[in-house]
């Protein structure tokens, strides 16, 4: 915020922008301390872009924003072992904040390692989304314009690799496990997605005007909006590199999703959560007029024009008379 005696007006009494002192973001200025304040601030520095980061500065400030925040809380769990939640990151927002977070964490949190069998539990998210039907509620669809022409034979090797590059998109559920299975044809296969197959990706090419227009449909069991420009980042590098005949560059996986989730479930078991919410609800009591949500509820409406699956939640419970277009202009 910055104040000023009056506000500068151009000749015809509007607001002159141009004239408005320059606004500067406050991005700290003490130096973290060695150990893991330091760690911590490299860590930031890298996902947001900068040389530097100071332990005070506040990470909004900075240019955070919520999808980096969650590769930051990522990347806190891999190094440090420790489960921040991206509610409390926010809630900290800065390194020497979130380094005192880490410092007095009483959960005994194992190190995020190789898991030492191929299969493995579901994670509590992944076993959420295996009550949800199959269909549009399901998937995740993403699409690109490609201009000029295509190869698609590279375009369908490169989808292939993708799939057998990360282990989350060709994992077999059985009730409350995953496995891996084998790489399998994307684009144009025509086959539904489905987590009892392990088919969770699937690709079409259509001639649009001025290129091409590649559609991905991904099943939310392993792909989310988080990781969503992740997939894409790794599917361009490969096609690229299937184009040049060079090597893709990218980096060997050390952890797969599998990984985490056998990790999230040798910690983080119901008598954690139990505690955890027992904590919760002392200091945080719940409201008098709550929407309670019961086996007879039929579930979020669906929008016509949206699947993020969040806006018509939201309204929902409380409206239930709310038209789809109201979900729809929330959304947006």
């Amino acid at each position: 915020m910055v104040a000023v005696a009056e506000l500068p007006l151009s000749p015809t009494g509007k607001v002159d922008l141009a004239a408005l002192p320059e606004v500067v973001p406050d991005t700290g200025g003490r130096p973290p301390r060695p150990g893991t304040e330091a760690e911590l601030a490299a860590l930031w520095a890298r996902a947001l872009g900068r040389d530097e980061v100071a332990a005070d500065a506040d990470f909004f400030q900075l240019g955070g924003d919520s999808l980096i925040a969650v590769r930051i809380v990522r990347a806190i769990r891999e190094r440090f072992g420790v489960a921040v939640s991206v509610g409390d990151f926010f809630a900290a927002a800065t390194v020497e904040r979130v380094a005192d977070a880490i410092t007095a964490s009483t959960v005994d949190t194992p190190v995020l390692a190789r898991r030492s069998t191929p299969d493995a539990p579901l994670s509590w998210a992944q076993q959420r989304l295996t009550a949800v039907p199959a269909g549009p509620a399901a998937e995740l669809e993403l699409s690109a314009l490609i201009t000029g022409a295509v190869d698609e034979d590279a375009l369908a090797d490169a989808l292939t690799a993708v799939v057998a590059r990360h282990e989350a998109l060709r994992v077999v559920v059985d009730g409350d496990r995953q496995r891996p299975a084998d790489p399998y044809p994307v684009l144009g296969a025509g086959e539904g997605l489905s987590p009892a197959t392990g088919r969770l990706l699937a690709a079409e090419l259509s001639t649009v005007d001025g290129g091409h227009r590649l559609t991905l449909r991904a099943h939310r069991i392993a792909v989310d909006g988080a990781s969503a420009g992740l997939l894409a980042a790794d599917l361009a590098a490969l096609y690229r590199a299937r184009l040049s005949g060079a090597p893709d560059g990218l980096p060997a996986l050390r952890l797969h999703h599998p990984d985490f989730a056998a990790w999230e479930r040798s910690w983080l078991t119901p008598a954690v959560v139990q505690a955890a919410l027992r904590d919760w609800l002392a200091e945080a009591p719940i409201p008098e007029v709550l929407p309670v949500l019961g086996p007879d509820w039929p579930g979020p409406r669906a929008s016509t024009a949206c699947r993020c699956g969040r806006c018509c939640w939201r309204c929902w419970p409380t409206r239930p008379g709310t038209p789809p277009a109201r979900c729809r202009s929330r959304c947006r």
